[in-house]
């Protein structure tokens, strides 16, 4: 099965031959050298002078442990809806019992950095600022630095928190730099691995947030979570063969460059949104992201059904408003140029077919 999804992505081989040992005692010295190598490693990719935590977990794992970790009940935070996951991050907040005040933005489009200042400076009490980097069911990305720049400018005190589930280690980030405070990702896109291990990177003055608020969740409590960090360990029994995955990973970008690693996006995912309107295939809405490409048409199930059948490719469909309507091909992860000539030659036969058949 050839994964072109956003998430999960194909694992590669190096990955694979080390989930296939033996897993470590998360206890013993070697667990503990690997730890604080993926801890040192991940706040590299994140460009981050402050710390990553790791938590067993989706990448919404991670989103609900920061909520619940940073912000008290009663607490105001300002969240950006242009898609489906900045709806659930609305949705856990008010769980928690978070006033939310959602800037709402049609799905397709990023948001306007005016419209999004004048909501924040006129909140007197706000608390945060939450918005989705890449918004994978759309595909497209925020201009986060210019974000962060107008936030800074007015209100300092705004803490800024990013899911960057569908960015991290495919779009350019520069977590300390830009002043981001909090943001969170899985393994199972950039980081190429397995789903199952968020990771949550906190700015300094994010984690003492963390550490003067009661807690409200038990397992997912970031200040639990960061004291036994510092001690070099766990909280909780972790998913040990996942983080062997993940430094493997981290020694792959490392490799590659993490520059590398986001031209390399850039590339594959420009070469297939040329290519699909070559082949007369609009594109979705502002069609930024380049952990994915989504493309409109009539007939999506169709594609997308021939491609797993006769060529065992899996893309996906649209979510939610966008069901019958896009087909989404994932452009993240170990992808290179030659995906791409197998993706469209696959493609071209399908696309093909369904003419002939209409």
């Amino acid at each position: 099965m050839n994964l072109f999804t956003p998430g999960p992505v194909n694992i590669p081989q190096r990955i694979a031959e080390v989930m296939s040992r033996q897993p470590l005692h998360h206890r013993s010295s070697e667990f503990i050298d690997l730890s604080k190598r993926i801890w040192s490693g991940l706040a590299d990719i994140f460009m981050t002078d402050g710390m990553v935590t790791v938590l067993g977990g989706s990448g919404m794992t991670g989103i609900e442990a920061c909520i619940a970790s940073l912000h008290q009940k009663g607490d105001t935070i300002v969240a950006v809806n242009n898609g489906r996951f900045g709806e659930r991050i609305a949705a856990v907040a008010r769980m928690y019992g978070i006033n939310v005040v959602e800037v709402l933005v049609e799905w397709g489009k990023s948001v306007d950095v005016d419209e999004l200042a004048d909501v924040i400076n006129n909140i007197y009490d706000v608390s945060a600022l939450w918005i989705v980097h890449s918004e994978t069911s759309t595909g497209v990305l925020q201009d986060l630095h210019v974000i962060a720049e107008r936030v800074q400018s007015i209100n300092p005190s705004v803490l800024l928190c990013v899911d960057a589930i569908s960015s991290i280690a495919i779009h350019e980030f520069r977590m300390t730099q830009w002043d981001v405070d909090v943001a969170v990702t899985g393994i199972q896109k950039g980081l190429m691995c397995p789903p199952g291990v968020a990771c949550c990177a906190l700015s300094m003055r994010a984690v003492e947030r963390v550490k003067s608020h009661d807690a409200h969740t038990y397992t997912m409590n970031l200040k639990t979570i960061i004291d036994q960090q510092q001690r070099g360990l766990f909280t909780w029994t972790p998913p040990v063969t996942l983080l062997a995955a993940l430094h493997e990973a981290i020694e792959m970008i490392n490799q590659e460059g993490i520059e590398q690693v986001w031209s390399r996006h850039n590339l594959v995912a420009g070469s297939i949104r040329s290519g699909l309107l070559e082949r007369g295939f609009p594109l979705f809405g502002e069609a930024t992201s380049n952990a994915l490409v989504c493309a409109a048409t009539d007939h999506p199930d169709e594609i997308i059904r021939d491609l797993l059948q006769k060529h065992s490719i899996v893309i996906v469909g649209g979510q939610e408003s966008l069901q019958g309507k896009i087909f989404r091909i994932g452009t993240c992860g170990n992808r290179s140029m030659a995906d791409v000539e197998v993706f469209f030659n696959a493609f071209d036969e399908v696309i093909k077919s369904i003419k002939t058949e209409a």
